[in-house]
């Protein structure tokens, strides 16, 4: 998927708008420049030899600019095939649609789904209690990695990070974060001094460091995506039916999308397990490899 949720060509696809063309008997000598229609889709060109054989990718390559293919091997071919597909808008703004509704799909879940994201020293503060439930603002989570606690109560003096220990001083909670432990702790000095007054006005840190997110695209955030996209690309679709020569465009389309839409996001969003807790410092992010 190239990190995103879908391609422009899916996209273009499913609205009906992406043309399949075809060049028959051409001869391909090293330097050779073949003129194609306009918007190719780089990733849906192939050649086929005189034999029926695909012609190697690194052998040609196409210009997007000019919607040009530029043959470059030594090795001549005669009576070539090249198949290709066209899109209605040009290679950049198909793909800047499509980054476009993957933000907004991260930003409105609030999680990813492009592989596994790590949150570095992200930081929260917690309610005081005993067993405190600390709930990410990144879900699902999949691992913490480390847990720290602020041994220092004097919220204008910098904190002072102490690591406790899993399955004794925390447990992971299901995909929704952490749960301390103090019962099965007594001795620990440091979680003893965490818990010590509840009734003071010091902030109860904890510092995170955990990874979540989907290390598959689940089959509804690629729908999902194409619905925005498709959606958004429908009056396109009227207007451009005259030109493409088709009829038949349903006018409830768009609705009927939307409604798919708010079924799907409904079903993904996890914004109900916020306000648990209050997020402090918002963690570094990396991938995770």
């Amino acid at each position: 998927m190239g990190g995103l949720y879908t391609t422009p060509f899916d996209v273009w696809d499913r609205t009906g708008r992406a043309t399949r063309r075809q060049k028959t008997d051409v001869e391909l000598t090293s330097g050779t420049v073949i003129q194609l229609e306009e918007h190719v889709l780089p990733s849906k060109l192939h050649i086929l030899d005189d034999t029926g054989q695909e012609v190697d990718e690194t052998n040609y390559e196409i210009d997007t600019d000019f919607n040009q293919l530029i043959y470059q091997d030594n090795d001549s071919i005669s009576n070539a095939t090249i198949n290709y597909i066209t899109a209605p808008a040009s290679k950049d703004r198909s793909e800047r649609g499509v980054k476009q509704a993957t933000n907004f799909i991260d930003e409105h879940l609030d999680t990813t789904f492009n592989g596994l994201k790590r949150r570095v020293d992200e930081v929260y503060q917690t309610d005081g209690t005993d067993d405190a439930r600390i709930m990410f603002m990144e879900q699902p989570v999949r691992d913490v990695e480390k847990v720290e606690i602020n041994t220092n109560s004097n919220e204008d003096e910098p904190p002072e990070w102490e690591e406790i220990v899993e399955d004794v001083d925390w447990t992971q909670d299901g995909e929704t974060g952490i749960k301390l432990n103090r019962s099965s702790s007594p001795t620990r000095s440091s979680l003893n001094k965490f818990y010590r007054n509840k009734l003071s006005q010091s902030i109860k840190q904890i510092r995170i460091t955990y990874t979540y997110g989907f290390e598959e695209l689940p089959a509804d955030i690629q729908n999902l995506t194409e619905i925005l996209l498709a959606t958004d690309l429908f009056l396109d679709t009227v207007f451009g039916a005259g030109i493409d020569g088709r009829d038949g465009f349903n006018p409830q389309s768009p609705t009927q999308y939307r409604d798919k839409t708010e079924k799907i996001i409904e079903e993904w969003d996890r914004e109900f397990y916020h306000n648990f807790s209050t997020l402090v410092v918002r963690g570094e992010e990396e991938d995770v490899e």
